[in-house]
This record gives structure tokens, sequence and C-alpha cells, in this order.
């Protein structure tokens, strides 16, 4: 849990804002900041929240009556609460701009874009489809980190292929670097083994390799201290136009020992989740 949380300040900022309104204060829950009571409180006390709103708006009359008759245009309020939450969520998925200018220029168009869209908005009735503006953008925003978890397992976790018999290849799961590291053991203990095999079943039992968008790392293992290692990768540094030319670069090397295709190995994961550190 956030530390700053577990101060009194902190317990009260929560309560506070769970009592005003839930629902938007529940974006801000997830297991890194909060415990697990209060997470699951905050959920039911929003359901509770969400249900009595929706019950009083069709069940009471005075309730429809009264809400029409505030002094403020909830369907403006959805729309402008809403365009917010979509500058939030640019501001969450990419970086700030590169400089003042820039960013005053952006936040002079959206509020160009407030002024001519607020008189269509005043002129319909209120309607709660309006809540719609709201709603769509809030909805994305829950699916960010579920989607940036996904990117990254998909990062970390890269297939991984084998020969047939009839040196086709054969294409496996997604695997993450320990479990790589286990195949690669495991092709690597059964080295030098001679058991009457033809050529192609030779080389479909000492071949393997990994891959993810057009690169791969390939292994034929011949013998414990004979390693033939084939890297394909992608010059990120190089300008789109140019990569169908100078976009890969393809490595051979031998390897003579075990802690050498390891060592390839790691470069190749961590290289696929953004990362420059080699395990040590």
């Amino acid at each position: 849990m956030n530390a700053e949380l577990e101060t009194r300040r902190g317990r009260i900022f929560f309560w506070i804002g769970m009592g005003v309104f839930p629902v938007f204060w529940l974006w801000w829950m997830n297991a890194r900041q909060f415990k697990n009571v209060q997470i699951q409180g905050a959920r039911l006390w929003t359901g509770l929240y969400v249900a009595a709103v929706v019950a009083a708006w069709w069940i009471s009359p005075v309730f429809r009556m009264r809400v029409n008759q505030l002094p403020w245009n909830y369907s403006l309020i959805a729309f402008e609460v809403g365009v917010w939450l979509w500058i939030w969520l640019l501001f969450r998925l990419v970086k700030l701009p590169a400089n003042v200018l820039g960013f005053v220029i952006w936040v002079d168009m959206m509020g160009m874009l407030f002024g001519s869209v607020r008189p269509v908005l005043m002129a319909p009735p209120q309607h709660p489809a309006a809540l719609l503006f709201l709603l769509v953008p809030a909805g994305v925003h829950l699916l960010v980190e579920p989607v940036r978890r996904y990117q990254e397992r998909l990062k970390s976790h890269l297939p991984w292929y084998s020969m047939s018999r009839d040196l086709h290849t054969q294409e496996h799961e997604r695997v993450g670097l320990e479990e790589a590291l286990q195949i690669a053991e495991g092709y690597w203990s059964r080295a030098g083994e001679s058991h009457e095999k033809t050529d192609e079943e030779e080389m479909a039992a000492m071949t393997f390799g990994f891959g993810w968008k057009g690169q791969f790392l390939e292994f034929c293992i011949r013998a414990p201290d004979r390693i033939s290692c084939t890297e394909d990768l992608v010059r990120d540094h190089v300008p789109w136009f140019l990569r169908p030319w100078l976009g890969k670069r393809m490595k051979e090397e031998d390897l003579t020992s075990r802690d050498m295709m390891i060592r390839r190995i790691e470069d190749f994961f961590h290289r696929s989740a953004g990362g420059s550190r080699r395990k040590q």
C-alpha cells in the first residue's frame, strides 16, 4: 500500500473521496495503492451508490423533477468531464508536449471545441443518454492497465519453435525467460547423443529458436562445446524508409559453452522487453 495513504490525512482523503463520488474514485483503486478491504469496500459502496441513483431516477418522479430543475445542465457537464477524461487519457498514454508553446496551443484548441459545442448541448432537453459522453472515456480508462499488463506479458513471453523430422518449423506457445532457459538446457543436455538417427532426425533434435516481430534467435547444438547461433535483429535506429534494405542485421557465430548460449537467450528476451541490462 502507498505509504502516504497509511497516514491519517491519507485515510481521511480516501473516505472523503469514497463518500463524494465513489464511481470516479474507484479508478484509482489497485492492489499497489490500497488494501484489499478498501478495494472491496469501494466496489460495494460504488455498486450501492449507482443502484440507488438508477432506482431513484426510474421510481421517484420527484427525484427526476429535482434533477431536471438543478441550475446546471448535466448533459453539458457530462460532455465537459468526458473531454477532460480524454485529455487525461492522452497524458496517460503519451508523453507531454515537448515545449510549453505546443501545450498552450493544444489547450487553446480544446477551449475552442468547448465554445463551439456548448450551444448545441444546451439546446436539446436533458436525457440520460448524455452520460455516454462520460461513460465511454471512463470505460477506456479502465482498460488502460489491463492492456498494459497484457502488452508487458507479450513482450516478456516469446514464442519458441523446434524442427520436425522432415525439417519443418513447429511453432509452440509463448514462454518466459525461465522456461526458455529450461528448454535450452534440455537441448544442451541431449547434445552429442547418438541413437542411429538419420541426418534429418539429428538436425531436428538439436535445432530450436525463439522469435518475435520478424526477429529470431536460433541454436543448433552439435555438441556441448559446439553450438551454432544465428541471430536476426531489427535495427530500431534505421529510418522506416531505409528498413527494407538496412533494417535487418543477421549475425552467425559459434559458441563454445552453455553459459554463452544462456547469455544470448537472456539478451534476446531483455531486448524484447525493452530492457538494456543484461541479467547477471
